[in-house]
């Protein structure tokens, strides 16, 4: 029979079979998501691992060599795609830039955001410095020449080296100096 409600259309019986056959997935959809927050655990200590051993020797925050650029690009980039796909995603681009732009500037309300980013255009982030808590993100940030921001004021003594002050003052040197890699800029983008 037909429901009632105008916004509700339901032409069809849905046969036991099928209800049968979902029951099994609804069941293990749990399991599913942990092995899935596994993955990127894995991911994100493997890529982690790969920035640290890239910035080995690398004097933070002076500017990477191009050979250490080309493996930070390559480490975000993998790591961007990796993350993406381990939650189902796949990140397809239609258009490149005729040149490679100084500063990039997106709203991102999710760590999906972040991801599509480091896939997309890698480049020296603008970061709170309580994402660089995280061992494998801080990696990440430091091979990149992130610059950490304070908001808070409560900065651990293990970041206090990467937090500056004056973060206008280091974004123009940062331009002035690095010629190749961009600068990612999030605006109010807050990921809890």
């Amino acid at each position: 029979p037909a429901s009632k409600n105008p916004f509700i259309i339901k032409d069809y019986e849905t046969k036991m079979i099928y209800k049968l056959l979902i029951v099994p997935l609804i069941l293990i959809s749990p399991l599913l998501m942990l092995i899935r927050s596994i993955l990127i655990m894995i991911i994100l200590y493997f890529f982690g691992s790969l920035a640290y051993i890239a910035n080995l020797g690398s004097n933070h925050p002076k500017p990477l060599s191009k050979t250490r650029l080309f493996f930070m690009r390559c480490i975000a980039k993998g790591q961007g795609y990796c993350l993406l796909l381990a939650q189902g995603l796949i990140l397809i681009k239609k258009n490149k830039y005729p040149q490679r732009p100084r500063v990039m500037v997106y709203k991102h309300t999710s760590f999906n955001d972040v991801s599509i980013a480091c896939a997309a255009f890698p480049g020296a982030a603008i970061s709170k410095h309580q994402i660089a808590e995280f061992w494998p993100f801080r990696q990440s940030l430091t091979l990149s020449r992130a610059l950490f921001v304070n908001r808070d004021g409560n900065v651990p003594e293990k970041l206090k080296h990467l937090v500056k002050r004056n973060v206008t003052q280091q974004m123009q040197e940062f331009l002035e100096v690095q010629t190749i890699s961009p600068i990612v800029l999030c605006p109010e983008g807050t990921v809890p």
